[in-house]
């Protein structure tokens, strides 16, 4: 009886240390095939075409997942098409099975990850306005964009567009010409025909720009002044009252000597403004000819007072005497000032559609000119064109690389413009009528311009007005079965961004610049929606 007690005591035994191994031998393996699965999803992610780079990360990432495990070994990595599988082997000694022969088990672990066969279309509007230029936005930028470009394997279903704003477009005229529309006249300068004008919005600001022409004093006027001199002022307009602009007083200073007086031209259909770039600023240079009504003021030590006289004959500068400006890169131009004029030389860049179009994505019609694309006078000169929808996505770092901050800050042309390089139709072309499209806004600042309102500062009036454009932009771009993404970095309008991006998942706050790079491959990763496949 004592014998058989024993038997089945070391049965009992057995059963009961070999359960206790069973037990520790399932652990182990959740915790082998948890550090599988991740790996495969690292691989997956992985934003770039070097395998060994790959394999390296999903190696880290795998024994990362192992902590506390003795001897860990690294697996093996292998892919078809986009799927990305990691095996993995564990041997382990047992504490009781040894005892009927097995010493040790060696686990097994195998996980794979894919992403999606959707075919993608993206479109990456990117604020380029001045305050880019501070504390390293537009570089951390550019890292981060081309990060996003290199998350996509080479021959992958995607397109990507990108769309640099701030607070105009620019555009390849070439691919453009029957979209496009020289504007009438400007309509904020002082004696334009307000009622030649057919968006409304132009309308009113011209009939104001009207009634607050200069007050004209002749009875104070120095007949004697050498009038026939102004050409060669170097009296500078000083930035707070809004820049060279025709038809108002601006507070103008630093007049020297003989510079005594300036021209202000009321009639002017033939303004023109030339930019040359040279490289740490651009310079600004105002031309007018063949005024037949201009306004001569008089320059005080303290600036321009309002004591001037109102002539009616035609004058005729020299145009290598005209006044120059030095315009920062921080500072800002009116897209106001800037509409461009019959004889000026189109760079490419554009403003506002008229309302209702600047929100929406119909395509121009060349015989209704309220659908068309007013051509503006670029602010500096600096802002790059759109790229349209390439799948060529290397090609794109080239233009990335020479984007350069300038200018004020209208989100609503920028996302127009994404609807328009996600549209089949004119004016670009190359969307996939059976692809997702996805729509991601960046931008690191309030609206301050448009072509209405706005004057490019940070306290810029009327901006609840533009940001009601903006609205109704992405509204409509959510409407058409695009999915926006935005991401605010550091001082946007958090509400406004929110509101665009298409749910809460899909709005992104950025404190840092250098946080760019992880929104931007969090997003790539959610587009390619990498997931297990087994």
């Amino acid at each position: 009886m004592a014998l058989i007690f024993a038997a089945v005591a070391l049965v009992l035994s057995l059963v009961a240390g070999g359960a206790i191994d069973i037990v520790h031998l399932t652990r182990l393996h959740s915790v082998l095939q948890a550090g599988a699965d991740a790996a495969a999803l690292s691989a997956a992610r992985y934003p770039g075409t070097d395998s060994a780079q790959r394999k390296s990360q999903a190696d880290g990432t795998y024994l990362a997942n192992l902590v506390g495990i003795a001897n860990p070994k690294a697996g093996t990595l292998s892919s078809e098409g986009t799927t990305w599988t990691y095996t993995a082997s564990h041997p382990t000694e047992t504490a009781f099975l040894k005892l009927i022969g097995i010493s040790s088990v060696t686990l097994q672990a195998s996980a794979s990850a894919t992403t999606s066969s959707d075919t993608l279309d993206v479109a990456l509007v990117l604020d380029n306005s001045g305050s880019m230029a501070t504390n390293n936005r537009i570089v951390e930028l550019k890292k981060a964009v081309k990060l996003f470009l290199g998350t996509f394997p080479s021959g992958a279903d995607v397109q990507v567009a990108m769309v640099p704003f701030d607070s105009e477009v620019r555009v390849d005229g070439a691919a453009l010409s029957n979209s496009t529309s020289n504007a009438p006249a400007n309509p904020f300068a002082a004696t334009t025909d307000c009622s030649t004008l057919v968006d409304t919005n132009d309308k009113t600001a011209c009939t104001a720009a009207a009634s607050t022409k200069p007050t004209i004093n002749c009875n104070t006027f120095a007949t004697s002044a050498p009038y026939y001199t102004v050409s060669q002022s170097r009296c500078t307009a000083s930035y707070n009252s809004g820049g060279f602009k025709a038809g108002t007083t601006a507070n103008y200073t630093d007049c020297v000597g003989w510079d005594l007086l300036h021209i202000l031209c009321l009639n002017s259909a033939n303004l023109k403004y030339t930019t040359t770039d040279t490289g740490s600023a651009v310079v600004l240079t105002r031309q007018e000819w063949a005024c037949t009504q201009y306004v001569l003021l008089l320059c005080a030590a303290s600036g321009w007072t309002n004591t001037v006289t109102l002539e009616t004959k035609p004058y005729t500068p020299d145009p290598a005497k005209t006044p120059e400006t030095t315009k920062t890169a921080t500072d800002e131009t009116a897209n106001a000032n800037l509409l461009l004029q019959p004889l000026d030389v189109w760079s490419g860049c554009l403003i506002d559609r008229t309302q209702p179009y600047d929100v929406q994505n119909d395509a121009p019609i060349a015989g209704l000119p309220v659908t068309l694309y007013p051509k503006a006078n670029c602010t500096v000169g600096t802002l790059q064109a759109i790229k349209p929808l390439t799948p060529l996505l290397t090609s794109l770092t080239t233009a990335v690389d020479a984007l350069q901050p300038s200018g004020a800050t209208n989100i609503t042309i920028g996302v127009q413009w994404g609807m328009e390089a996600l549209t089949s139709s004119a004016p670009l072309i190359g969307a996939s009528s059976s692809s997702k499209k996805y729509m991601i806004v960046m931008t690191d600042g309030m609206n301050t311009q448009d072509r209405w309102w706005g004057d490019g500062t940070a306290n810029s009036p009327n901006r609840d007005k533009i940001d009601a454009r903006t609205k109704l932009v992405c509204d409509n771009a959510k409407k058409a079965g695009i999915t926006v993404y935005t991401i605010n970095l550091v001082q946007g309008d958090p509400t406004l961004l929110t509101y665009c991006a298409s749910d809460s998942t899909k709005y992104f706050a950025v404190s840092d610049a250098s946080q760019l790079s992880n929104v931007f491959l969090q997003i790539a990763n959610m587009l390619k929606r990498i997931r297990l496949s087994k």
